[in-house]
């Protein structure tokens, strides 16, 4: 048995001793291949096997396998074996190695901790394939305008809207001269948008460092969390003869990526901590690949530029806020200060949102085109909603950064596909999640207002390119057209002409104002204003068929509701539910953000409570969240938008019962409206 031993022990050496440098580097570039294939079984026999086997241990190729392994054994959920080789490597010799071991160490006890928390995303996915090769040629289908044409718009809006409000001011005052007036809007048009023009870029700059809490930091940072990154990165500016983007890092657990400047050497590439941590290294990497296409199509440029003005108001308006924060005594004043510049941030953004919207497909396309990885994009773009969602439930301070650089992130951070619990997910429900986005008729309506493309129809692109390149696809897109043959079109469209109609009723309103103010024989009613009338009995109107028509409760469950192609953005379905209430910590403007959620989903909550309400419905725990703890019996009007919500209009258990009334507010302007009818001429 001795013998047999000894034997077992000599076997190794014996095998590298026959084995020939060459034959052990080939084994060597075998496994970094399917690494980079992500063939992880076939990467870990490899690398495995050319540990073993190779003699020399203080050998670059020997560091450079056991790196490499470690990367193999995260991809492939060996989470143990992985901890287990990195803190080998921390002990190195080499400080670059020691170094990279122990940056690479705390992202994995960052994962292990994730998984046990949340129940990773990664078992619900299958990591579909990726081409073998990068800058693979496909075909973009015609799912969007011609991205010069969207710049073009998009340049223009900006001065037209200064310009029509310094003309009417300016016939004012030089009326008998309308040429003067015009030449004169025009000129300092010209002037307002060409200096922020200049300023945009620098404006941005102070926002991030002063309210987004962005760390500038290093390429060598990048490139141990993704090293794929680093090494297009290099490819790419190498290429294309310009300098590295500036690297920022915002310092919060809420995944977001972006790019701004208005030169391409002098580009900033943004992402927050939460997106580095919470993604893998190809899902990183095409991250990063999507943000420099917009680089390369120069779309990045437009936007900073057309934002100048916007962003302008929005850093007013985070002042405000912080004015708000700091003095109980200021908070009115700064409440009404903050109204006019989040408003007119908020029209900024809505008159650049046609060219942001346009050019994510484009970065899509580039980022596909040079790595050849569609499902890692599909994958990421479902996971930071997810992961947004649970990092806001814990969070103990607000991400302005979210509303600020909406436009020019990656993905709109408030879709629904953050409506479901991460331990829920699989991929047959996501595809049911994305059938509202491509089937429902109000769909194309709302995403003239959006920032993005819908996801779901994002994701139908990107499936489009993986079946170009004869991948199989993350999402079960057969499951997907089963289930849209199993929906009735025909209720589908004549519920949404019925709540086209209930929406129309104010513009009727105003039609009908509109006959009444120029026909002489209504002018009996003695009506100063019947236009404001009109709109406002429109509104009334529709305040009182959703109040008197909302039914009873439908007997459905929050994740169903989530999943419905039928949800109306309007017309809210009554439903009653037991669950838990929580609201964050934080608190902004416009009070604290309040979410509901049972085993299976979770929705933001839109409510009136406030001042004692709160205290008398939470309590403080030591976390900094704020919780009721036990059950309670909601009930509300489920809606879905952009992203899904809940409006809250009663809650009720052993203890206590709450009343809100969602349509209060729609109640008070119609009746306001009303009012001023009789008053203003």
């Amino acid at each position: 048995m001795y013998y047999l031993l000894k034997l077992g022990e000599l076997i190794p050496l014996f095998i590298s001793a026959i084995m020939s440098p060459q034959e052990s580097l080939e084994e060597l570039q075998k496994g970094l291949q399917s690494l980079q294939r992500q063939n992880y079984p076939d990467a870990i026999a490899y690398l495995e096997n050319f540990c073993k086997y190779f003699p020399d241990n203080e050998s670059p190729y020997f560091v450079q396998a056991e790196m490499s392994l470690v990367r193999a054994y995260r991809g492939q959920g060996e989470q143990e074996k992985a901890i287990a080789l990195c803190q080998s490597l921390a002990h190195s010799p080499n400080q670059e190695v020691a170094s990279w071991a122990r940056s690479l160490f705390k992202i994995l006890t960052i994962d292990e901790k994730n998984s046990n928390e949340l129940g990773s995303t990664e078992q619900y996915f299958f990591n579909g394939p990726r081409a073998d090769e990068t800058n693979v040629k496909i075909v973009m289908p015609r799912v969007a305008d011609s991205l010069k044409f969207a710049k073009v718009i998009t340049l223009i809006f900006p001065f037209v809207a200064v310009f029509i409000v310094l003309f009417s001011f300016s016939w004012l005052l030089f009326r008998p001269n309308l040429v003067f007036a015009g030449l004169y809007s025009l000129l300092v048009s010209l002037f307002i948008n060409g200096l922020f023009f200049l300023l945009s870029t620098w404006l941005i700059d102070q926002i991030q460092e002063q309210f987004y809490q962005t760390r500038w930091g290093t390429f060598n940072e990048i490139q141990r969390y993704s090293p794929e990154t680093g090494d297009f990165l290099l490819r790419f500016c190498r290429e294309k003869r310009i300098k590295l983007p500036r690297l920022g890092i915002i310092e919060d657990g809420r995944p977001i990526a972006f790019t701004y400047g208005i030169n391409a050497n002098e580009a900033r590439l943004v992402v927050s901590r939460g997106l580095l941590e919470s993604l893998t290294e190809d899902e990183i990497a095409v991250i990063y690949t999507h943000e420099l296409g917009h680089i390369l199509n120069r779309d990045f440029r437009v936007m900073t530029l057309v934002s100048g003005w916007g962003q302008c108001f929005y850093f007013l308006y985070l002042g405000c806020e912080k004015l708000a924060q700091k003095s109980k005594t200021w908070h009115t004043i700064a409440f009404i200060l903050a109204l006019p510049c989040y408003g007119l941030f908020q029209l900024n953004n809505l008159l650049n949102t046609y060219l942001s919207r346009t050019r994510e497909y484009y970065a899509d396309h580039f980022a596909i085109t040079h790595t050849g990885n569609p499902n890692a994009l599909v994958r990421a773009l479902v996971k930071i909603p997810l992961i947004r969602i649970q990092q806001e439930l814990n969070a103990t301070q607000a991400a302005p950064f979210l509303v600020g650089m909406q436009n020019f992130s990656v993905c709109f951070p408030k879709t629904s596909m953050g409506s479901e619990k991460t331990s829920q997910l699989n991929p047959q429900n996501l595809g049911k999640l994305l059938l509202w986005d491509l089937l429902n008729p109000w769909s194309f309506f709302l995403e003239l207002i959006s920032s993005h493309p819908l996801i779901g129809k994002r994701i139908q692109v990107l499936t489009h390119y993986a079946e170009q390149m004869d991948l199989r696809t993350e999402l079960n897109m057969t499951q997907m057209q089963q289930d849209a043959s199993n929906i009735n079109r025909n209720i589908l469209y004549l519920s949404f002409f019925l709540e086209l109609g209930l929406v129309s009723f104010p513009l009727l309103g105003f039609i009908a104002g509109l006959i009444f103010f120029f026909n002489p024989q209504f002018m009996a009613l003695h009506l100063l204003n019947p236009i404001f009338f009109g709109i406002g009995l429109g509104l009334l109107c529709q305040v009182a068929i959703a109040t008197l028509f909302s039914g009873k409760p439908i007997d459905t469950d929050l994740q169903s509701l989530c999943y419905s192609p039928y949800a109306s953005p309007f017309w809210s379905r009554l439903v009653q539910w037991q669950g838990q209430l929580q609201a964050v910590s934080y608190s902004t403007l416009w009070g604290k953000p309040l979410y509901f959620h049972d085993d299976k989903a979770i929705i933001p909550v839109r409510h009136n409570l406030f001042g004692k309400v709160w205290q008398k419905l939470f309590k403080h725990h030591s976390s900094g969240v704020l919780m009721l703890e036990s059950l309670m019996e909601i009930q509300g009007g489920f809606r879905r938008r952009l992203s899904s919500y809940l409006e809250l209009k009663s809650m009720a258990n052993d203890e206590i019962s709450i009343t809100s009334y969602p349509q209060l507010w729609k109640l008070i302007v119609a009746i306001a409206i009303i009012l001023l009818g009789f008053i203003i001429k």
